[in-house]
């Protein structure tokens, strides 16, 4: 019995060195895999003098591997971030482009033989760096403009030339000097500035004015104006107050039509 136990405790403690063996020897592969040049010197002895350091050199040099693979993954991950953050630039760039040449070729009218009815003009200045209810443009009479003419964006009427150099000009918007005149849904009425391209009117609780209705001047009937945008009834009154704007930003035009 005791030849017997003998054997197995003999065979236990080989199974026992030789798993430590081939840990070692693994380590020692790990080391010269990814540091061939330090470990040939001292690789080999470095593990047999010193087992504990060299084990924990290569879980570290493992970890290392680990996270400088993560290290590269999030590197990637900021690039391609970097990536979308500039294609969606770019589609806002062609987006801006596109809605800019449907706004040129809309204010482009062009008459039956061909020849455009309108002088088209880059917006150069706008409040508050100029006096509010005005625009500077880039054309002047050197261009055919002249005082008076009246000024479109998108087709709607805005004001008209009220000064003008050779290469500049001055478009005083629909407002600037007083109450307008105007016609909403057979309606004949005036108008009071507010502040922009907005205006408030008077008219009668039956004219049967409705929110979203057109509106031209009396001297420009062909063209709209604004738009109706709402309408404040009191009980018991027989007048409503009806508001009108124009349906475009002033900090947003960057070209004008100008009449020749």
């Amino acid at each position: 019995m005791r030849q017997i136990y003998h054997r197995q405790n003999n065979k236990r403690k080989r199974n026992y060195y030789s798993n430590i063996l081939i840990v070692i020897i693994l380590i020692v592969i790990i080391e010269v895999s990814f540091n061939p040049i330090a470990s040939i010197g001292r690789g080999t002895s470095n593990v047999f003098s010193n087992p504990i350091h060299s084990i924990s050199r290569g879980i570290d040099t493992v970890f290392k591997v680990v996270t400088g693979k993560s290290g590269v993954l999030i590197e990637e991950n900021e690039d391609l971030k970097s990536e979308i953050v500039r294609l969606n630039k770019e589609i806002d760039s062609r987006d801006l482009l596109r809605s800019e040449n449907e706004s040129l070729r809309s204010i482009c009218k062009i008459d039956s033989e061909g020849e455009k009815d309108f002088i088209i003009s880059e917006v150069i200045a706008r409040p508050p760096n100029i006096p509010y209810d005005t625009l500077r443009i880039n054309k002047g009479s050197n261009d055919g403009i002249a005082i008076g003419k009246r000024v479109y964006v998108n087709d709607y009427h805005i004001g008209q030339v009220e000064s003008l150099t050779n290469n500049q000009s001055i478009v005083s918007l629909i407002g600037n000097e007083g109450d307008i005149s105007v016609s909403i849904s057979g309606n004949e009425g005036i108008l009071s500035p507010l502040k922009g391209l907005s205006y408030v009117g008077e008219f009668s609780s039956t004219s049967g004015i409705l929110e979203g209705d057109t509106v031209a001047l009396i001297d420009d009937m062909s063209n709209p104006f604004a738009d109706v945008t709402y309408i404040e009834e009191t009980i018991n009154d027989p007048s409503i107050r009806v508001y009108v704007n124009i349906p475009i930003k002033l900090s947003s035009i960057r070209y004008v039509s100008i009449e020749k």
